[in-house]
């Protein structure tokens, strides 16, 4: 008698538990509809993932009603708080077009956060700090992360990465070209038309890459200058270029200004990671990047050279453009193409004084390769994106 009465006891009040935990997950719900983070954050730690990735409100998910509303901030918050990894979702459903839908509004939101305008040509000199960004750590380089897990996707996970943004990255792409052409005209561009069609028609990524190469018209300007689309492209397509990561030593000549080393400086100093942000052109040669590098006097500015460090580790995205087959216009640069995106770490900074021979003082700059962090799954890669910082 006293066993059944507690066991009642014990029901009754799981029953009452249960009415509670209900009422939490409905405000929970509720404040992802109405877009109230703050109660989002109260309400969250009182869950485990498998219960609140489950469809129980009005048949979604609360990262579905945050998604459905357009509010990115709890989106985030949801994602970055180590949940939701459900198992992928019919991509014909309205679900799965509103998540597509907003992976590519952010990637391709024009609001300048992966396009350099007024960058000279990728060989020439520009501060650089208009071409990466300074992070605590490689956890904090979240874009990075993101274009590693496009190109580091499971083949079940890749087709709807790809319906999602390769349609929307060539259209833009195309615009590209033809501005280019209008611009130069079809003689001009007969090479970049030819290369273009191969990549278009026949799926040829060599001839893709080729097209960054290109001095007349000059490509290298034009893309880095519009360059998330292209980008974007490459990463998609990254395994078919896992012949050319590049391992070893590549160099690249600039001129920058003192406040720019300075922050060069100080990544060092605070061990802080530098994320590219724009193509950049470098050579497994550093005779090559003193020629483009120039000795003219420089009016308030600091004559460098970058050098790559990939001794540790093969990078995939700095691709060797001379590896056979050859596709750099001009192989004898031993050009080594590093995409936006790569994460290096400030570790030396070499200080040459002025001589007779040599009038300018030099500083030679040492970027060492961080791989990136793999990251999360299919869930996170659908909407971690909400911010692209």
């Amino acid at each position: 008698m006293g066993n059944r009465n507690s066991n009642i006891q014990s029901l009754n009040q799981q029953k009452h538990e249960n009415n509670d935990r209900n009422k939490l997950l409905e405000q929970l719900y509720r404040a992802c509809e109405i877009g109230d983070l703050n109660t989002v954050r109260q309400l969250l730690p009182y869950f485990p993932h498998t219960q609140i990735n489950q469809i129980q409100y009005r048949e979604n998910s609360a990262l579905d009603v945050a998604v459905a509303n357009g509010h990115q901030d709890i989106v985030q918050y949801l994602l970055n708080y180590d949940y939701f990894r459900g198992p992928l979702i019919d991509p014909r459903s309205e679900r799965q077009q509103q998540f597509f839908g907003f992976l590519v509004k952010r990637l391709f939101d024009p609001d300048g956060r992966f396009i350099e305008r007024d960058l000279n040509d990728c060989i020439g000199f520009q501060p650089s700090f208009q071409n990466v960004r300074e992070h605590i750590s490689i956890d904090h380089a979240q874009s990075s992360q993101f274009f590693m897990r496009i190109a580091n996707a499971s083949p079940l996970v890749r087709p709807f990465i790809s319906l999602a943004v390769k349609r929307k990255c060539i259209d833009n792409l195309t615009l590209i070209i033809e501005s280019t052409r209008h611009t130069h005209g079809n003689e001009t561009c007969k090479e970049l038309n030819k290369l273009y069609d191969s990549f278009l028609k026949h799926h040829n990524f060599n001839a893709l890459i080729k097209i960054f190469t290109l001095a007349t018209p000059q490509m290298s300007t034009i893309l880095r200058s519009n360059s998330v689309s292209y980008t974007t492209l490459i990463y998609l397509n990254l395994r078919e270029f896992q012949n050319r990561a590049f391992q070893g030593l590549s160099y690249r000549g600039l001129k920058e200004s003192p406040l720019n080393f300075e922050h060069y400086r100080s990544a060092m100093e605070h061990e802080h990671i530098i994320e590219l942000k724009s193509l950049m052109s470098t050579s497994k040669s550093e005779f090559i990047s003193e020629i483009y590098r120039s000795d003219a006097m420089v009016l308030n500015a600091h004559l460098m050279i970058i050098k790559f460090d990939f001794m540790d580790n093969k990078c995939p995205t700095a691709l060797d453009l001379t590896q056979d087959p050859c596709v750099a216009q001009f192989p004898d640069e031993e050009e080594v193409l590093v995409l936006p995106h790569t994460l290096f770490r400030v570790t030396h900074i070499h200080h040459t004084l002025a001589t007779k021979e040599n009038p300018c003082e030099r500083f030679t700059i040492t970027f060492k390769y961080e791989p990136a962090l793999n990251g999360r799954t299919l869930s996170s890669f659908v909407l971690e994106r909400s911010c692209l910082d």
